[in-house]
């Protein structure tokens, strides 16, 4: 079993992650469906991006089992639904 073996399976599974800039804010890291936060974690000053990512593999796994979302960065980030454009 590898080393990132849930993220490796949520991915498979259709989830989806993202690492880097979501504005307003610098260096997160979060896990995701198309209808579910899992996981939101800010980067740490001096963590490394693996270091990031085991402690997304590590706040994945909790989130699962609690049925949680972990959450770093607070209340204002949430899931906004896709917008579909009607066709013509």
């Amino acid at each position: 079993m590898n080393e990132y073996s849930q993220l490796t399976t949520f991915i498979e599974a259709g989830g989806h992650i993202t690492i880097g800039r979501v504005a307003p804010i610098e260096g997160v890291a979060i896990a995701a469906n198309d209808t579910q936060v899992f996981a939101v974690l800010k980067r740490r000053e001096q963590e490394s991006l693996l270091e990031l990512l085991g402690r997304l593999e590590a706040a994945l796994l909790q989130a699962t089992y609690s049925g949680e979302p972990v959450n770093e960065v607070g209340p204002e980030f949430v899931l906004e639904q896709p917008s579909v454009r009607r066709r013509r």
